[in-house]
């Protein structure tokens, strides 16, 4: 799925001034703080969850002109595709395959501005009338019901297609033309018109997944319950092997309290079938490891059992903690992320040799 083609980067942590470009996979290698961390978290700023959030002052590179009050600007180049623009092609056709140029810019600690730019040109448009005054407007089609079920439906999106159905020359369209209450876009107003419209489909569509492995991420032997409810994402793997066994967030306060000892093993069960059939089926070094889950009154006890050894989580190798903490995660995720972006930092890390091709095979 080639969707970002390049990216550029200004005065963005240790860029400066700097563009990359994209094939479908891109793998970026480099030496320890050579930017490889700082290039991914400038393309997550594109997700819907960073996208309206103010940079920070350690996001604003040293280097900046008028550092430390200067401006950081990120913009994206993308190929337009159905995935991210369905709704805007089913009236521009023309436009798919057209290259859309994303901005976001903005001073540590204030809010974003997002900018747009395309090579959208006129002679893929139709006519476009944008509507000045809604009210007005469908007032002006109250005397047909149908005509008047058309009127809100254009009304509610704030312009329409000047087809067929329209025409200018005859009221009410002329009356509504000749009193400004409807506008005919023309040159650069019509396309600027229709970037924006494509800017908005494209932010709102835009699916991007990251995954950073943090050590605090890994399983613990003792897990507060209370704290686990509370703040799921706290123990972001253990609330995520709940929810590959299909639990959603709101069902930890039901399932792990006030149960008997028959329902918390029937329920543990589950959770265990789940996340033992994902390691025997995609971990082939380690295809015998199995999780223990137990309920201990105000916390859950989680080992990890081979054949001939239990163990607490933290006392596992790095290279484990790594693959079973990606695993779970990922996992918890890949029903949803067919058409995302994906950014893998650091995939592999402490991974011997054969297990980094597993990794990457699975």
């Amino acid at each position: 799925m080639h969707l970002l083609t390049s990216i550029k980067i200004e005065n963005f942590k240790s860029f400066t001034n700097e563009v990359v470009g994209f094939d479908n996979v891109a793998c970026f290698v480099g030496a320890n703080e050579s930017g490889k961390s700082n290039l991914l978290d400038a393309i997550y700023h594109l997700s819907s969850k960073k996208q309206a959030a103010p940079f920070t002052p350690d996001d604003l590179c040293i280097g900046a002109p008028n550092y430390p009050i200067g401006e950081v600007k990120i913009t994206y180049t993308l190929l337009l595709k159905e995935l991210i623009v369905k709704d805007i092609l089913e009236y521009f056709p023309k436009i798919k395959g057209k290259f859309l140029s994303l901005t976001k810019r903005g001073k540590p600690n204030e809010s974003p501005v997002w900018e747009c730019s395309s090579d959208i040109t006129q002679s893929v448009l139709p006519d476009i009338i944008q509507i000045n005054n809604k009210n007005i407007f469908v007032q002006n089609f109250n005397k047909d019901e149908a005509q008047k079920k058309t009127a809100k439906k254009r009304s509610d999106c704030g312009w329409f297609i000047n087809d067929s159905t329209v025409d200018l020359r005859k009221n009410p369209y002329k009356k509504l033309l000749d009193e400004n209450k409807i506008t005919l876009l023309k040159g650069k107003e019509k396309i600027d018109f229709v970037s924006n419209l494509v800017k908005d489909s494209a932010l709102k569509n835009m699916k991007i997944y990251q995954w950073r492995y943090k050590e605090e991420d890994f399983l613990q032997e003792n897990v507060p319950i209370a704290d686990l409810i509370q703040s799921p994402d706290k123990f972001r793997s253990v609330t995520n092997m709940f929810l590959i066994s299909g639990w959603k967030k709101s069902d930890l306060a039901t399932n792990l309290q006030n149960q008997t000892s028959t329902v918390y093993s029937n329920l543990f069960n589950q959770v265990k079938r789940s996340i033992n059939s994902l390691i025997k089926n995609h971990w082939s070094s380690h295809k015998n490891l199995k999780i223990e889950l137990e309920h201990r009154g105000d916390h859950l006890t989680i080992h990890l059992n081979e054949p001939g050894s239990s163990t607490p989580p933290e006392f596992r190798s790095d290279g484990l903690k790594w693959f079973l903490t990606f695993l779970i995660n990922f996992r918890a995720q890949s029903k949803d992320i067919s058409n995302y972006i994906l950014l893998i930092d650091e995939p592999g890390l402490y991974l011997l040799q054969g297990a980094r091709k597993t990794f990457w095979t699975r």
